[in-house]
């Protein structure tokens, strides 16, 4: 239970990183080239504001930091590892509210494939002028002129 703590406590910014990372693996990028895949990226991207998006961390936080010091304070077993039913019954409540919390934010961040949502569009490089390909609505269009023939 010693590591279970601050494993907790810290597990936003861990996961924030091993999706981040594993994403940069699954498509070949480097892993330490900077991109727009973390979590706060990404809730942009869907349209949270700024102040949404910190609140929405900040309650994940407290949730976990809650849950943590649940699990040192609840007495949910007694010294030679016997379950306590009330005890028990809280900690695995609280773990399933933390638990659920975390799935909804990974449904909404779209993290697993096969979950879309209306979003705004993942922000593209800007291409200059003149490497940009011309398009048909760019392109000069040839104005007949009597007599030409075609």
């Amino acid at each position: 239970m010693t590591l279970a703590l601050p494993l907790i406590l810290l597990a936003v910014p861990f996961l924030d990183t091993t999706f981040v990372v594993l994403k940069r693996l699954k498509y070949g990028r480097p892993v330490y080239r900077a991109d727009q895949e973390h979590l706060h990226h990404r809730m942009a991207r869907i349209g949270f504001s700024v102040r949404r998006t910190v609140l929405f961390f900040y309650g994940w936080t407290l949730m976990l930091a809650g849950y943590a010091v649940a699990l040192r304070f609840i007495h949910y077993s007694d010294q030679h590892g016997h379950l306590r039913a009330g005890g028990t019954v809280l900690v695995v409540a609280l773990g399933l509210i933390v638990a659920l919390a975390s799935l909804y934010l990974i449904y909404v961040l779209e993290i697993v494939r096969g979950v879309t949502l209306n979003r705004l569009p993942k922000p593209r490089p800007r291409a200059k002028a003149a490497e940009r390909p011309a398009s048909e609505d760019e392109a000069p269009r040839r104005v007949p002129v009597a007599g030409d023939g075609r």
